[in-house]
């Protein structure tokens, strides 16, 4: 075989080869515990496009991509001297796990107002949407309803607390209410 045979065979065996290195590098794939956020040319209506669990295609120079993490955080809530309905002041101690979500319209805001934030300014933005949606869920009770029925409780705190959340694209996974005092004057 002489040189040019060689380079005939080699040229298209390595160009194929380089072009699936080349699209191997665009092609990213997104795990199930995160949301892959592609931004700046995406499309006309967007700037940027959430993926979960599937993978995409990410074309560099013209687009740019970063992970959301969706690990669960656990959130511990002690509330103190909040008045209810009839003005008794009640201690509220729990925990509260919330994470990022993947519901569609939700995860948008997440991709919005959390991309590139740090784990503790998210935890500490979560923390200050439950205290004050906690307070305002306790006060619209009255000291009967928390004391007899936890479970209304709890709908009523996931009810208040949902709505502060989803708008910046977080999700209530649990509420634990591990004790309720009530302190009369």
């Amino acid at each position: 075989m002489n040189t040019e045979t060689i380079l005939w065979i080699a040229a298209p065996v390595f160009g194929a080869a380089g072009i699936v290195a080349l699209l191997n590098f665009f092609y990213k794939r997104c795990p199930s515990d995160r949301v892959l956020v592609i931004y700046s040319m995406t499309s006309r209506s967007q700037s940027f496009r959430c993926i979960h669990g599937k993978p995409a295609f990410v074309w560099p120079v013209i687009q740019h991509h970063q992970f959301l993490d969706l690990t669960p955080i656990p959130l511990k809530v002690n509330l103190e001297g909040v008045r209810d309905k009839n003005s008794i002041d009640v201690d509220l101690f729990s925990t509260l796990t919330v994470g990022i979500s993947t519901t569609p319209g939700v995860v948008e805001n997440a991709a919005e107002r959390l991309l590139g934030v740090k784990l503790g300014e998210v935890q500490e933005l979560a923390a200050n949407i439950i205290y004050d949606r906690m307070r305002a869920a306790i006060s619209s009770m009255d000291i009967l309803a928390m004391e007899d029925d936890r479970d209304s409780l709890i709908e009523k705190i996931v009810e208040y607390v949902v709505l502060g959340l989803t708008k910046v694209g977080l999700r209530l996974i649990n509420v634990n209410i591990s004790d309720v005092q009530f302190r009369t004057t």
